[in-house]
């Protein structure tokens, strides 16, 4: 696995507090981790603050798996700090 899937793992880990290992690629925010719309919102902002990113309202409404936030982080890293 990579830094930025490590990270962002750990991120959501901290955030649930659960275990880095008990966080899927595939797992669904709402539907496989239990979060609401306002969860995943906070959690978004906790991304932003670890990465030093920000995303615009396209790219959160993308981030639905672990895998879509691993990819968007990774997005707006390579973009310069911005989602679009």
């Amino acid at each position: 696995m990579d830094e930025i899937a490590d990270r962002t793992k750990n991120v959501i880990a901290r955030y649930l507090d659960k275990g880095a290992a008990e966080v899927a690629d595939d797992a669904v925010f709402t539907d496989d981790l239990g979060m609401d719309s306002l969860s995943v919102m906070e959690l978004v902002m906790e991304f932003e603050e670890e990465f030093s990113v920000s995303f615009d309202d396209h790219a959160v409404d993308s981030i639905v798996t672990v895998r879509d936030a691993i990819g968007a982080i990774r997005t707006a890293i390579a973009e310069g700090a911005t989602a679009a």
